[in-house]
Parts: C-alpha cells; sequence; structure tokens
C-alpha cells in the first residue's frame, strides 16, 4: 500500500533557499523564451518579475511561476 503523503519526512529547516529541487531545472533565458504558454504572462512582466532572481542559476517551471504570482500580488508602493 502506498503511503499518504503527509507521512512522508519533511526537511527541518527547509525553505526557498536549501529545500532540494523537484523536476527539471532550466536557465531564466530558456524559461522567457516561452513565458506566454508557461505562465501566462508577457516577457516584459517575465522581465520584470524575475529581475531579482539570480540568472546564472537554474529554476522549475513551478519556482518562477511562484515567484511570478508573489511578484503580481506585492502591488505598487
Amino acid at each position: 500500500m502506498a503511503k499518504n503523503v503527509s507521512e512522508q519526512p519533511v526537511a527541518e529547516n527547509a525553505t526557498a533557499e536549501n529545500k532540494p529541487k523537484t523536476g527539471k531545472t532550466y536557465a531564466l533565458a530558456r524559461l522567457r523564451s516561452d513565458c506566454m504558454t508557461l505562465f501566462g504572462v508577457t516577457t516584459s512582466l517575465f522581465d520584470g518579475a524575475t529581475s531579482s532572481l539570480d540568472s546564472g542559476k537554474e529554476y522549475t517551471v513551478a519556482e518562477v511561476k511562484n515567484h511570478i504570482k508573489e511578484w503580481k500580488d506585492k502591488g505598487v508602493k
């Protein structure tokens, strides 16, 4: 019988910075080229939302999608 997901061990002190990535990772430039299909946003919005991310690192689609959502929800100061 399969284990319930809630029974799986959770890494202590897991944060966005140190938790292991699940899924395939891509360079931001690659994600940008398909940002309308993947995230439903234009390249200009993608550029603004991801400007604080390290362009030398690779990210999963889910990580960038979450980052874009948080950026959009932040609003204007």
